[in-house]
């Protein structure tokens, strides 16, 4: 074998060991991929199958961040600015569906007296509506999935060790919008009305404009467009520069050419 055939392989495996994927980084993408692969399958989060996708992606981003935190006996958590918004958005969440004074809630929002006949001023009413949410129940249940989201994009950022984790994490999204892209297409021109051509969906259909798995369109649009920047990043990828190969290939052939000397000169025979 040639050096030069034995250097361009040895240039080959030091990058590809730049992409060795450890148990620790495996154990990360986990939850990445249930979240943005199997989730959006379930009408976007919207179903059961989405919501249970997404808690588990939850618990699975935790679980992971624990046991490095263990193996590295560092428990500590970097604060963020990050932080301090699901904080906020946390907050004004459950402002919704804490019980306050119909004084306070007129000052705040004149106009539910208005949405609310029967249960604020009248000659008759039902009750006394207490909370800003007008759906308190789907208010609580926008909380779970709200913390779940919390939990799940907190521990992956604190999980994330390299810049290739980050590259892995962006060529899941990568393929995850590309598929999800495809789908779409491909559904709408071979619709038969149901999503994924067996889930009959009792608002909407598949006939109408393309949507993928999302029962909202906007929703579907969203998601494609938050993907698209890993597309156009996985795309034009800067590759390594020609002139730095060359230095990595003359500095293989060169050692190549210095290990060869040194067993010739250990071995005077086989000259």
């Amino acid at each position: 074998m040639s050096e030069r055939v034995r250097a361009r392989r040895h240039h080959r495996s030091a990058q590809s060991s730049g992409w060795a994927v450890s148990p620790e980084t495996f154990a990360l993408f986990i939850p990445v991929v249930l979240a943005v692969v199997l989730m959006p399958l379930g009408m976007g989060g919207r179903h059961p199958f989405g919501q249970l996708c997404l808690s588990a992606a939850a618990i699975a981003a935790a679980g992971a961040w624990l046991v490095h935190s263990y193996q590295a006996n560092n428990a500590g958590w970097q604060l963020t600015i990050i932080d301090f918004l699901f904080a906020a958005g946390l907050a004004v969440a459950v402002f919704q569906i804490i019980p306050l004074s119909t004084t306070f809630i007129c000052n705040i929002s004149p106009h539910l007296s208005t949405l609310l006949p029967c249960w604020t001023d009248g000659p008759w009413t039902l009750g006394r509506w207490s909370t800003l949410s007008l759906n308190p129940r789907e208010t609580f249940v926008g909380i779970g999935i709200f913390v779940a989201q919390i939990i799940l994009v907190g521990c992956v950022f604190q999980s994330i060790r390299s810049s290739q984790d980050i590259e892995r994490i962006l060529l899941v999204i990568a393929v995850a919008t590309g598929l999800m892209a495809a789908l779409g297409v491909v559904q709408y021109l071979t619709s038969n009305g149901n999503y994924l051509w067996f889930y009959e969906f009792a608002f909407n259909d598949t006939r109408s404009i393309v949507k993928g798995t999302f029962s909202n369109r906007n929703h579907y649009a969203s998601f494609l467009a938050i993907g698209v920047g890993s597309l156009v990043w996985w795309t034009f990828k800067p590759e390594p520069t020609k002139r730095s190969s060359r230095a990595a290939l003359q500095e293989s052939s060169r050692s190549g050419r210095r290990r060869q000397r040194s067993s010739s000169t250990q071995n005077p025979s086989s000259i």
